[in-house]
C-alpha cells in the first residue's frame, strides 16, 4: 500500500474512531461555540444586578425569586424549581465572593445573584443545544441548526434576562425540550418536561398546545395528552391546596372592570410602544419570517405550530396583560425554525441559478 493510500490511524491501531465519539466531538464543538456568547450574557446581566442591588432597584421580577431563595415567609413557591436548584448549590469560596479588587465581600443577596447566575448559564446553554437537536429533527444540517442556537442567544429577552435571579433560561430549555419529545413522539420525554417545567414557570402548558395542532395519528395523540395531566395534577394540588390561589388574584380575574383591564391592554397592544415592543421581541428575524411563511414550502407541523404567533399576540391581552414580550418569547423556536427553513431555501435557489455558488467546483 502506498503512503497515499494508507488510511489515517485515528483513535487506536489506526481504528476509525466510533459514529458516536464522532457525534459527541461535534457537540463538544457545539457546545463551546454556543457557550461562549452565553457566558458573556449571564455575566454581563449579573455584573449590572450587583449595582442594582446596591441602588435598591430590582432587576425584573427577580425580588420574587430571591424572596422564594430566602424562604421568606408570604412568598408564593409555586415556581421553586429554579430558586431551590440556587439555594442547594453550595456558596462560592472567599477568594470568589469579593466585589472586584476591593476586597468587599458580596452580600447575602449578590450570592445568591450569582448561584442564579450559574443555574441560568447551565440551563440557556442546554436550551440553545435543545435548539440545534430541534432543528436537527427536521432535517436541517448541521451547520443550519447550530446558526439557530445562534439566533436564540441574539433575542433581545435572552440578552436582557439571562443571567440575573430569574427563571425564564429555564423555562426556555423545558420548552425546547418539550417540543424535542413532540417532534420524535415521545410522551414519556414530553411528560418530564411538563412536570419539571410547571415548576419553573406555569407557561410551559403551552406545551399541550403544540401536542394539540401536531398532525398525530389518534393513538399517538391520546398518549402525548395522557402525558400533560400529571403536570396539571402536580401543579393543582400545589397551587391550590398548600399555596391556596390569593382572594385578591380572583377578585381581579372576575372583577366588573376585566373588560376594561382587556379594553386597554388591545389598546396598548396597537399603540406605538405596544407594535415596538412587539418588534423587539424578534427584532429584524420577523422579515425573514413573514417571507417565509409566505413564498417557502414548510413542512405541515412547522406550519401548524405557527399558529402559537397569533395566540400569544392575542392571549395576554384578553387576559388583561399589557407588556407580553416575555409571552411572545416562548415563540422563539418556531420563529427560529421557520428562518432557518427560509434561509435554506434561498440559498438552495441561490446555488441552483449560479448567482451564489455555495460549494467549491
Amino acid at each position: 500500500m502506498s503512503g497515499g493510500d494508507r488510511p489515517i490511524a485515528r483513535g487506536t491501531k489506526g481504528e476509525a474512531p466510533s459514529a458516536w465519539s464522532e457525534k459527541a466531538r461535534l457537540w463538544v464543538v457545539v457546545l463551546v461555540l454556543m457557550g461562549n456568547p452565553a457566558l458573556s450574557i449571564v455575566l454581563g446581566n449579573f455584573h449590572e444586578f450587583d449595582p442594582m442591588v446596591r441602588k435598591g432597584y430590582a432587576f425584573a421580577d427577580s425580588d420574587a425569586y430571591v424572596a422564594e431563595y430566602f424562604q421568606e415567609p408570604n412568598r408564593a413557591p409555586y415556581r421553586f424549581l429554579v430558586p431551590m436548584l440556587a439555594r442547594v448549590l453550595p456558596d462560592p469560596p472567599d477568594w470568589a465572593s469579593q466585589r472586584g479588587t476591593s476586597g468587599v465581600k458580596l452580600g447575602s443577596v449578590s450570592i445568591a445573584a450569582s448561584k442564579f447566575a450559574t443555574i441560568g448559564f447551565v440551563f440557556l446553554c442546554g436550551a440553545t443545544l435543545l435548539m440545534v437537536r430541534l432543528a436537527c429533527s427536521f432535517g436541517l444540517s448541521m451547520h443550519e441548526s447550530t446558526l439557530g442556537g445562534a439566533m436564540v442567544l441574539g433575542l433581545n429577552q435572552v440578552v436582557w434576562l439571562s443571567g440575573g435571579p430569574v427563571i425564564e433560561p429555564a423555562f426556555w430549555f423545558f420548552l425546547c425540550l418539550g417540543l424535542l419529545a413532540i417532534q420524535l413522539r415521545n410522551p414519556i420525554l414530553l411528560a418530564c418536561a411538563l412536570l419539571a417545567g410547571i415548576f419553573v414557570k406555569e407557561h410551559i402548558l403551552l406545551l399541550a398546545f403544540f401536542a394539540g395542532v401536531t398532525p398525530l395519528e389518534h393513538g399517538r395523540r391520546k398518549w402525548m395528552f395522557l402525558a400533560v395531566l400529571p403536570a396539571v395534577v402536580a401543579y393543582a394540588a400545589v397551587r391550590l391546596l398548600w399555596q391556596p390561589v390569593a382572594a385578591d388574584f380572583l377578585d381581579q380575574m372576575f372583577a366588573a372592570n376585566s373588560l376594561d383591564r382587556v379594553g386597554a391592554a388591545f389598546r396598548n397592544l396597537f399603540s406605538v410602544t405596544g407594535i415596538k415592543y412587539v418588534f423587539l421581541t424578534f427584532g429584524l428575524l420577523w422579515l425573514p419570517f413573514a417571507y417565509t411563511v409566505a413564498r417557502v414550502e414548510l413542512p405541515i407541523i412547522l406550519r401548524k405550530w405557527g399558529y402559537v404567533v397569533p395566540l400569544l399576540l392575542v392571549g395576554p391581552p384578553l387576559l388583561g396583560v399589557h407588556h407580553i414580550m416575555r409571552y411572545l418569547t416562548a415563540a422563539f423556536p418556531v420563529i427560529v425554525l421557520v428562518v432557518l427553513f427560509g434561509i435554506r431555501g434561498r440559498c438552495v435557489l441561490a446555488e441552483e441559478t449560479g448567482v451564489m455558488p455555495l460549494r467549491r467546483p
